[in-house]
This record gives structure tokens, C-alpha cells and sequence, in this order.
């Protein structure tokens, strides 16, 4: 001891007796060697033993005791055993303010194998032990022994003036809180084989004072130790050992805002045994190095022991808040044996650079978030370098990231959940695993060129549009290319093996020259992949020779099939390996597959099975521009079939058919001519007063059509269903015998179609919801509708929502509306009784009718960016016709007032305007409308005099395929 501890030690006596308090009070019990006293100062020579010999006692009701309070200054000139020999039991209470115990050599607690010894240093009173040699204070010192220390409260002190060790041979715990504090040269906590021991600092502060050379932290020397740090508690010491020697088993945690463990020098983590950090909710562990050159400020396993051993050192960062800096010198994660780093939920790592793996048979791997955890981070400018060892870097987080360290050396990089985005210009070379999750580039070849990468059926690759350059690539998941605009280039200076992995590129679809996305295959290629394309505001346009996505350099064994529909404008996009010099290389192209034929085939344009197609002859060769028998043909010809030069097909867009069909369902949906309001019209005399009829009216529409676009490729079927509700307003008549009458009526409807490209085999679906309003008004010359002339007019205004569904597309939404007009004229010639029966009369009427109609479709834009525009506006439709109908009822119904009428229609149709849009300027229109067959055939009764039933059924039919089929059943009420 030196002198100047000496002399402190005198000098505290001497105060002591002065200051002492008249109640001081030092009083033993039970199982002790030395006596009570009541002097403020007493001095105590030899060892004070509480707890010496006796056995039976217990951590309850220990066998010795000693207190010492009420201010009194105890000086022991040797040592204070508690619990010395096996199986004894001891406590000691020093307690109060200004109450202290001085001791010249050491305090053991805990001493004698399977001894018990509890210290308790309470409420502000200060404890001194020191030692001539290394220990001053050993807590759990026996074999199987439990030694207990408790200081707490503010002022609460003990001074260990020498190694302190908690667990040295059994099992120690020191427990500081509320304000206590614990001053040591130096600390072990688990200082030996088998030993066991527990420091927890709940509020108070353990300093270990020693000089850098002595006032060393260890933490699981040989034993196994803990430290924990809580509510703000600090920990000091020079320089820090956790997990020190084989065996060892060292933990340092650290919870809380405020709490905090200072290293003042660096930290090893695993020197030859296993250590741990842990860093939790806002707590703070403090690692440094004042190296210059700097060194290492946190080293993890940094010394190897035999294999098969655990051991090796951990850091676990978890919550925001939570931080380990180790400034001044650089992180080893494995320095010659493993290391682990996790990086969790916002724990952050400060620090000048980080190695992982250092030495050839190291190993060492950082997480950056662990088991799907919220991601932690690193300050930007640490550097990340694999060392000689297995190094790993691995993000398993649950959100996005950006990942701003530079990444270089040779290890390997794993993605296993989350997006983390790599902005440096990283270099690392090794194997990148991205086994689910996205790796993404935040700038160009910020995805290392050095490193081959293996991407899982749930991992993603995404270059966002940045040009990037890899190794070796193995595809079972998704390689997204494609950003804001097209142009991006994916080199592979290697190979590339599809295991049905999904490419995704971004191009401005149009002609050859179009911008577009590219991956460049140094080497060969293998295996099969799917490949997706955005369009990235292109407008579509016919393609010759293809918008090249793919180039091979080397053997290109590899199959690339198209995922999903590729779409602009108003062209069908495909994917198709190149021809002759080309066909290592991948296109895009509007032309449709199979359209020049082969030596047994040709296409659907340019030869069939044996000889022809749609256009270029028949099953065994024939036709007008496909050769003879078996083949042959000026256009078509070819060994047994078609040609190696049929027509090129380009191939347009289901979605024109189903923009067309919508169109033509709303122009056509709630038509309500004459005949359909009519039923039987009288009116006798408005002047007499004789019988008169007005009514409320209904009619039913059902209806097929069938329609071709003017390329043939588009095949439309659509069903539409109308009701129509109407009523006279009004009526009157004339003295010359004219009736006039006017009414309103309302409607719905509902149109529904299906599109089919040939050459695709992809469809499109239509829907129409439509609404109507509408006036007419109707004359007859001799007053009612069986004879002379007559005029009707209507008009009518609609509204529609409309949607088209593109199978693999988004649907598409949109709104028409507008006006329609209907102006017919007519006269009905009664012709008399059919073989002079007046019972059975017939009658002819011709009649004509034009309309037109102003309903338009909003100019709508497509969520892939085309413009569709509908064609075809303010149709003016012609109607020539002939309606023969008879009138006559049966003998059974003479005097009911109940008759009959059959009747048969003919109709010339002529719309001056062809239904149809334009997408992206691409004219998409109906083929065969223009002029127009009609029949109508059906019978209209009166069931009583003011009930009258009517259906019919009607057809009309065109050119190119076009033709309709309707039924139509309507009542009317009259009174």
C-alpha cells in the first residue's frame, strides 16, 4: 500500500473521533470474531469475520452479522471476511450518511466454499478496501460460494482500492443503484473457470480508475459475467475485455436513455472466449482508440481457441437511440475468429471504417436489421472492407433504406427481406445472395461489377433506371431495368442463367429506333426467363426488323418468353429471337408470328397446313392467291405450302373493338321508333267527343351483334339489354279528322362485348350503363295509325359510363354522352280483306326515317399513357322500308274488342359515318355498318281495349361478317 493511502487512512480516523456522533453504533451478532461497540471511531485489529464458521444459517437469516450506522467511522487494520469458511453465513450493513468503514487489506464476501455473504452499503455510507496485493475486493470468492453487494443510494460508495472481482471462484453479485457508486483500480466479473457474476448498475455508476495499464474491465475471464446498465447508470474503464480466455462468457448490456458504458480505450469483444454487447432502447456504449496511426476501437473475436468451442464476439444495436461508437480506430467484425454486428430497429454504429473478417481463418458477418426487424444504421463515411476471411453483409429489415457505405473486398452481400438501396460506387467482389427483398441501385454501378449475383425465386433486383455492370448472374426471381424513362443497360461480363427469374424492361414503345431499356450478355446465356416490358410513354408505331431488348455475345441457348401484354397505342407487341445474324439476339415486334410460312406451313397470311392460310389457300393448297394442289401459288407458293415470304401482319390492339363496340351500343341502345311506341292508335273525334286513346307504353330490347374492325383481325360479339318507359302528354285532333298527340319517355341499358384478336388470341372486354330521356310527338293525317299519312319525331338525351377491360391490363374508364334525333314519315294504304273477309284485313306501309345522333366518348387517356379518341361522330342514319301488317281477329272474340296484328318488315339502312376510335392517331373503325339489310317479323294484340301486347323479332345484316339480332316485347295501357 503506499503512503499516501497510509496517510489518508490516519487522517479519516483522526476526524472521525472529532466529528464523531454520540449515537454512533458498530454492533455484531451470532457468528463473529469480534465485539460490539459504541465508540464513534472504533478501530478493529485483525480480520473482522461475520459469518466465520458456523454452518446452518441462510441468505434470510445469515448465522453472523455486523451494522454499523448512525455515522460511526469503522477502521479494520486488516480484512473483512464475510462468510469465510464452508458453508457459513454472513451480513454486513453500513448504513447512513457519514457512516464508514475503512479497511487496510481486503474485502471478501462470499469466501469459504458454499458460503453465503451479503454487503449492503446504504443510504450515503462510504466502504474502503485495499490491498497489498492485486485483489481488494472478491464478491463470490469461494468454490460454490454466493456473495452478495448492494450499494445503493446517493453518496453510497465503495472504494476498492485494487482488482475487484465479482464471481471469482463462485457466484458474485454487485447491485448498484439509486445513486450508489462503486470506485475500483480494476474489474473482473467472471474471473474464473466455474465462477459465475452479475454487476448491475440501476441508476448509480461503477468507475474503474486504474491507470491504462491496470484499470482494465474484464468480463467473463475464464467464468461466465454480466454487466447490466439501466436507467441511466454509467460504467467505466480504461480498456474493456468481454469474453476473455477459453471459457469465458462475457455480457455487457446496456438499456435506456442515459445509460452508458465508457470504454477509454478500445474493447475487445471475444478474446478467446464469447462475448456479447448489447445496446437497447437509447443506451449508449462508447468504444476508443487514441492509436496513431488509428487501431481498432471494437475488436470482435479477436483471438481463436479450439474448434468446437463457442465463442467468438456479438454486438446487438437495437432501437432508436441505442449507439456504440468507436471512434478513433476502426470495427473488426472476426478478427481471427467469428464476429457478428446486428443492426436493428434504429441502433446505430459510429465509427471510422469496418472490417469483416480480417484474418484468413476469421469469419465475421453485419446484419443490417435481423429476422425481418426495422433496419439500423452506420455513419456514411465509414468504408466496409472483407477482409482474408468468410465475410458477410446482410440486410434483413422490413422497409427501405438507403445504404450510403462504400463496399469493397472480396465477400459475400445477402438480401434477405426489405429494399435496401446502394448509393456508393461499390467494388466488393464474392457471391451477392439476394434470397427475397430488393437490392436497388441508387446511381449508376453503384451494384458492384466484381461480384456475380444469385437472385431467389422472392428476391428482386432493381436497377431504377440506372445503367449498372455485373458479374455472372443466376435468375430465379425479378431483375426490374426499368425507371423514369427508358435507355437503361444492364452489362453482364459473364453469363446469365434463367431459372424462370422475370426480367422487367422499360421501353418507349414504337419503331426499331425506340428507346428502350437493354441487357447485354457478354458470355452465354441459359435456361428459360420471362420478360415484361413497361412502355414508358411511347405511342406505338409498326416495327420491321424489332426494338432490340436483349444482346448475346456468346452462345445464346437461353429462352426468353413473353409475361404479359405489351402494349402502346393501338399495336400488340411481341417478343421474338432474332432472324439469321440476329437470332443469339431478343426483339420486340408488331408483326405477327408465323406470317411468312416454311417449306410444309406458311402462315395465317401466307400459306396453311399444306398449302394455306386465312388468304393464301386451302387445306391442300388452293385459293386465289395461294396456289394450286398441294400447294403451289404466284403468292403463296412453296414446296407443299405456303411461303418463306408471306404478307407481314401487323397486330393490332383487342381494346380499338372494344372502344368501337362501346360506341356503337350507346349510339344504337335506346332507338325507339314509331312502331315500337305505338301499339294501336285511335282517335275518333276531339271535337264529338267520341272514344279517344292515349296510354303509358314499355318495351324490352334484347340483342346480339356481331361485327369485324375494317383489318379483320378483330372479332366483336356484344349483348345489350334497354327498357323504355313512356307515356302520352297530350293529344288533340283537327275538324278535318288529323289526331296529333306527344309524350316523354325514360330509359336504361346495359351493353356488354367481348373483342378477340386472331392474331394474338388476347381479348378485350366492353361495358355500357346508359341512361336516356327524351319528347316525341306524333301526326296522323285521317287521325289514327291504320291509314293515311303520318310524321314522328323524337329526341332524346343519353348518358353512359363505360369501361374496357384488356385481358392483363388495368380497366379502363370513361364517360359518353350527347343528343339524338329521330325524324319518320310514312303513309298506311289500306287494302281491304284478305279474300273479301272484312274480318281480315291488311295493310301496306312504306315508310322513311333519318337520325342522327351526337353522342360522343370523352377523349380518354390509358393508364399505360395512349390516347383514345372516338371516330364516327354526328352519324346521319337513312332508313327506306316496308311494313306489311294484317288486322282481324277470330270468331271467338267477335264483340271483345279483341284482334291481332302479324306483321313483316323490310329496312334499308345507311349510316353515313363508320363507328370506331383512334388510339395514339391509329384508326381502329367497324367494318360492314355502312349499308344495312333489315327484316322484322313479330305480331301485335289487343288482349282488352286497353291492354295491348307486341313482340317481334329482327335482323340485320352487312357486309365483312357484320349482322344483329334483337327481340323486342313491349305493353301499352291506353285510357
Amino acid at each position: 500500500m503506499n503512503l499516501k493511502f497510509i496517510l489518508s487512512k490516519i487522517a479519516l480516523l483522526i476526524l472521525g473521533s472529532i466529528c464523531s456522533n454520540a449515537y454512533a453504533n458498530t454492533t455484531f451478532q451470532g457468528d463473529v470474531n469480534q465485539a460490539s461497540s459504541s465508540d464513534p471511531a472504533p478501530v478493529y485489529t485483525g480480520d473482522i469475520i461475520v459469518g466465520n464458521n458456523q454452518v446452518g444459517g441462510s441468505a434470510q437469516t445469515p448465522s453472523g452479522t455486523l451494522m454499523v450506522d448512525a455515522g460511526s467511522q469503522v477502521i479494520g487494520n486488516q480484512s473483512l471476511i464475510i462468510g469465510n469458511l464452508a458453508n457459513s453465513s454472513g451480513r454486513a450493513t453500513i448504513t447512513g450518511v457519514g457512516t464508514t468503514l475503512n479497511l487496510m487489506r481486503f474485502l471478501n464476501v462470499g469466501n469459504g466454499a458454499g458460503s453465503y455473504g451479503e454487503l449492503n452499503i446504504l443510504d450515503g455510507a462510504v466502504v474502503g478496501s485495499a490491498s497489498f496485493a492485486s485483489p481488494a475486493g472478491r464478491v463470490g470468492a469461494g468454490a460454490g460460494s454466493i456473495g452478495v453487494v448492494n450499494v445503493s443510494g446517493t453518496g453510497s460508495t465503495w472504494n476498492s482500492q485494487g482488482t475487484t472481482s465479482i464471481g471469482d471462484n463462485g457466484t458474485g453479485y454487485l447491485n448498484i443503484s439509486s445513486g450508489g457508486t462503486v470506485n475500483a483500480l480494476s474489474l473482473r466479473v467472471g474471473n474464473s473457470a466455474g465462477s459465475d457474476g452479475t454487476v448491475s448498475v440501476d441508476g448509480g455508476a461503477l468507475n474503474v480508475i486504474g491507470s491504462r495499464s491496470i484499470g482494465s474491465g474484464i468480463i467473463g475471464n475464464a467464468g461466465t459475467g454480466r454487466i447490466y446498465i439501466t436507467n441511466g447508470g454509467t460504467v467505466s474503464d480504461s480498456f474493456t475485455l468481454i469474453g476473455n480466455a477459453a471459457g469465458g462468457d462475457g455480457t455487457v448490456s446496456v438499456s435506456g436513455s442515459g445509460s452508458v458504458f465508457n470504454s477509454n480505450l478500445n474493447t475487445i469483444v471475444g478474446n478467446g472466449g464469447k462475448g456479447l454487447i448489447e445496446v437497447t432502447d437509447g443506451g449508449t456504449f462508447n468504444a476508443s482508440s487514441s492509436s496513431n496511426p488509428p487501431g481498432s476501437a471494437l475488436v470482435l473475436g479477436a483471438v481463436a481457441v479450439a474448434s468446437g468451442i463457442p465463442n467468438g464476439g456479438s454486438v446487438r444495436i437495437q432501437g432508436a437511440g441505442s449507439t456504440v461508437n468507436a471512434m478513433g480506430g476502426n470495427t473488426v467484425i472476426g478478427e481471427n475468429d467469428t464476429g457478428t454486428i446486428l443492426l436493428e430497429d434504429g441502433g446505430r454504429l459510429n465509427t471510422d471504417n469496418i472490417i469483416i473478417a480480417s484474418q484468413a481463418d476469421s469469419s465475421g458477418q453485419l446484419f443490417i436489421g435481423f429476422n425481418g426487424s426495422a433496419a439500423g444504421s452506420i455513419n456514411d463515411d465509414a468504408n466496409i472492407t472483407f477482409g482474408d476471411g468468410q465475410g458477410f453483409l446482410s440486410f434483413n429489415h422490413n422497409e427501405q433504406i438507403n445504404f450510403n457505405n462504400l463496399i469493397q473486398g472480396n465477400g459475400t452481400v445477402i438480401v434477405d427481406s426489405g429494399t435496401t438501396t446502394l448509393t456508393a460506387e461499390n467494388t466488393w467482389g464474392g457471391r451477392t445472395l439476394v434470397n427475397g427483398g430488393t437490392l436497388k441501385a441508387g446511381g449508376e454501378n453503384t451494384l458492384s461489377p466484381n461480384s456475380s449475383y444469385e437472385v431467389a425465386a422472392d428476391g428482386v433486383i432493381d436497377l431504377d433506371g440506372h445503367n449498372q455492370s455485373l458479374g455472372n448472374v443466376s435468375n430465379a426471381g425479378t431483375i426490374n431495368l426499368s425507371g423514369q424513362e427508358a435507355g437503361t443497360v444492364m452489362t453482364i461480363n459473364g453469363n446469365y442463367a434463367g431459372n424462370n427469374g422475370l426480367l422487367v424492361f422499360g421501353t418507349a414503345l414504337g419503331d426499331d429506333n425506340s428507346t428502350t431499356d437493354r441487357m447485354n450478355v457478354t458470355g452465354d446465356t441459359s435456361g428459360t426467363s420471362r420478360v415484361a416490358v413497361n412502355n414508358l410513354g411511347g405511342t406505338g408505331a409498326q416495327t420491321l426488323n424489332g426494338i432490340e431488348l436483349i444482346n448475346v455475345g456468346g452462345t445464346s441457348a437461353g429462352e426468353f418468353t413473353q409475361e404479359g401484354r405489351i402494349v402502346a397505342g393501338a399495336w400488340e407487341y411481341h417478343l421474338a429471337r432474332g432472324e439469321g445474324g440476329n437470332s443469339g439476339n431478343w426483339y420486340l415486334s408488331t408483326k405477327a408470328e408465323d406470317n411468312g410460312g416454311g417449306d410444309n406451313g406458311g402462315g395465317d397470311n401466307g400459306g396453311g397446313d399444306n398449302g394455306g392460310g386465312d388468304n393464301g389457300g386451302g387445306d391442300n393448297g388452293g385459293g386465289d392467291n395461294g396456289g394450286g394442289d398441294n400447294g403451289g401459288g404466284d403468292n403463296g407458293g412453296g414446296d407443299n405450302g405456303g411461303g418463306d415470304n408471306g404478307p407481314d401482319i401487323e397486330v393490332l390492339r383487342p381494346e380499338g373493338g372494344a372502344y368501337t363496340a362501346n360506341l356503337y351500343a350507346a349510339d344504337n341502345m335506346f332507338s325507339a321508333p314509331l312502331s315500337d311506341r305505338l301499339g294501336e292508335t285511335e282517335y275518333t273525334d276531339n271535337i264529338s267527343g267520341e272514344q279517344k286513346l292515349t296510354s303509358l307504353w314499355m318495351k324490352n330490347t334484347g340483342g346480339h351483334t356481331r361485327f369485324n374492325d375494317n383489318s379483320g383481325q378483330l372479332r366483336t360479339r356484344s349483348n345489350r339489354y334497354s327498357l323504355l318507359l313512356g307515356g302520352d302528354l297530350a293529344t288533340g285532333s283537327s275538324q278535318e279528322g288529323s289526331a296529333w298527340r306527344t309524350g316523354a319517355l325514360v330509359g336504361y341499358g346495359n351493353n356488354q362485348s367481348n373483342t378477340l384478336s386472331k392474331e394474338s388470341g388476347y381479348n378485350a372486354k366492353g361495358q355500357v350503363n346508359g341512361y336516356t330521356t327524351g319528347i316525341y310527338a306524333t301526326w296522323y293525317a285521317d287521325g289514327n295509325s291504320e291509314q293515311g299519312a303520318y310524321i314522328d319525331g323524337l329526341v332524346q338525351y343519353s348518358w353512359f359510363t363505360n369501361s374496357v377491360r384488356g385481358e392483363e391490363l388495368q380497366e379502363e374508364k370513361y364517360n359518353s354522352k350527347g343528343l339524338q334525333t329521330t325524324l319518320e314519315t310514312g303513309y298506311v294504304f289500306a287494302m281491304g280483306g284478305v279474300n273479301g273477309d272484312n274480318d281480315l284485313n291488311w295493310y301496306l306501309q312504306p315508310k322513311a326515317s333519318v337520325a342522327w345522333s351526337g353522342i360522343k366518348a370523352d377523349q380518354h387517356k390509358e393508364n399505360n399513357g395512349t390516347i383514345v379518341q372516338g371516330n364516327g361522330n354526328d352519324n346521319v342514319s337513312s332508313k327506306l322500308g316496308l311494313k306489311v301488317f294484317l288486322k282481324g281477329h277470330s270468331t271467338l272474340d267477335d264483340g271483345k274488342n279483341r284482334n291481332f296484328k302479324p306483321f313483316i318488315e323490310t329496312n334499308w339502312i345507311h349510316n353515313t359515318q363508320t363507328r370506331g376510335v383512334s388510339m395514339d392517331g391509329v384508326e381502329i373503325s367497324q367494318a360492314g355498318s355502312h349499308n344495312i339489310g333489315e327484316a322484322r317479323i313479330g305480331v301485335e294484340g289487343r288482349l282488352t281495349p286497353q291492354f295491348n301486347l307486341t313482340g317481334y323479332a329482327g335482323q340485320q345484316i352487312g357486309d365483312s361478317g357484320y349482322s344483329d339480332t334483337s327481340a323486342v316485347i313491349g305493353i301499352k295501357y291506353s285510357f
